[in-house]
């Protein structure tokens, strides 16, 4: 804890040390003047600040604030994962992050049934999302805007099987998912395996 609150003095530092405590949680709740002074500013780290303010006090307020525009922007927004933090708190955006779930943006609608379901534990809408989002790597295709996409199926426990279903042989076979060459491509690859183990984790558990 000490290390961590000396990096927030740091602008180049902050990030990586507010994250580290947002995952710390209430025992991180020293840190609270940082985030929020943080979050009641335009900066770039606002939205997070609001978020770690809210995971290590667990006072939602700011970060309700904070996100409203999130989650119900005209079109998707690039940090439209954080309300799922909220859980039951961003219930109040359930009918937009519904809508969102049917979104044509690669990855909007992923974010949005994952923030819905951790909202309402609507499955409704959020079981089938997962399932046609890591359809392509089941039939062998990869793009760089599809790592992100495995890691919610596997909170989402209802929808795990049937996308963990779909990627059950994807392990064994002998090749790289990757966009890129060189090293970048081993560490795209190793993320894709550990994403696609922790989604068969769950699937498996569940059907179990």
């Amino acid at each position: 804890m000490p290390r961590l609150l000396g990096l927030l003095a740091d602008d180049r530092t902050w990030t990586a040390a507010a994250t580290a405590l947002a995952c710390i949680g209430r025992a991180g709740s020293p840190t609270r003047e940082s985030p929020a002074a943080r979050s009641a500013g335009d900066g770039a780290d606002a939205n997070l600040a609001a978020c770690v303010y809210w995971k290590v006090t667990g006072e939602p307020g700011p970060c309700l604030e904070r996100l409203g525009p999130i989650a119900t922007a005209d079109l998707p927004h690039p940090a439209l994962h954080r309300p799922a933090d909220l859980g039951a708190h961003a219930a109040r955006w359930a009918d937009r992050l519904r809508a969102l779930t049917a979104d044509r943006e690669p990855l909007a609608h992923v974010e949005a049934a994952h923030a819905l379901w951790a909202a309402t534990g609507d499955t409704a809408h959020t079981v089938p999302v997962p399932a046609s989002a890591v359809r392509g790597l089941a039939e062998g295709a990869y793009l760089p805007v599809m790592p992100p996409r495995y890691g919610n199926p596997a909170r989402i426990r209802p929808a795990a099987r049937p996308a963990a279903d779909l990627l059950r042989a994807v392990p064994d076979r002998d090749e790289r998912r990757r966009g890129s060459g060189g090293r970048r491509g081993f560490v795209q690859d190793e993320g894709i395996r550990n994403a696609v183990d922790a989604l068969l984790t769950e699937g498996c558990a569940d059907h179990r």
